[in-house]
């Protein structure tokens, strides 16, 4: 498994919690507009915005730690029949992290929503397993495998792409 090298700049997303808190700012300058008295608190809060938004990259971006990802699945698929799948998951910072797992599925399965959410702990192993049934035989495009960690401030968080593509084919019930 290889990771995708990682941008300080384009691997960043804003969380809600991100609009949340400077749209209470935002709110804050505004109302100040009106109640001069307000502008004190309004100008305290956005250095509090802007310090719990910096902890957070910080702790996201300046921590040369990884996090690992790969999928693990036979060689071939049975038709018609339940298939597992594995992702297995080393999250190497000293933090707990909340992650959001998008496994690249083949588009035969036409599962646009794929999404997985787990929280694992730092510093540690965790296996992931679904299932897949495939419905007509033929060979299945599996792509990479996109992970969105955040801490647990939940303000910005961090894209790994694990460059797992791999094409499996699928034969007849081979459960039977």
């Amino acid at each position: 498994m290889q990771l995708k090298p990682t941008h300080a700049w384009h691997d960043v997303f804003l969380k809600s919690r991100f609009f949340l808190l400077w749209g209470f700012v935002a709110v804050l300058f505004i109302a100040a507009y009106f109640l001069p008295i307000l502008l004190i608190a309004a100008k305290a809060f956005a250095l509090f915005a802007a310090g719990i938004t910096l902890l957070d990259y910080a702790l996201l971006f300046l921590i040369r730690k990884k996090l690992y990802i790969r999928r693990v699945l036979n060689e071939h698929l049975s038709n018609g029949d339940l298939n597992p799948v594995q992702l297995r998951l080393s999250n190497l910072y000293p933090i707990p992290l909340q992650l959001e797992i998008i496994d690249e599925l083949p588009e035969q399965f036409q599962k646009r929503d794929f999404l997985i959410h787990k929280d694992i702990p730092a510093q540690s192993k965790t296996v992931l397993q679904y299932q897949l049934r495939p419905t007509q035989r033929g060979e299945y495009d599996f792509g990479d495998v996109h992970v969105f960690a955040s801490t647990r401030i939940g303000v910005v968080c961090k894209r790994f792409t694990a460059m797992q593509e791999q094409t499996v084919k699928v034969y007849p019930s081979l459960f039977n």
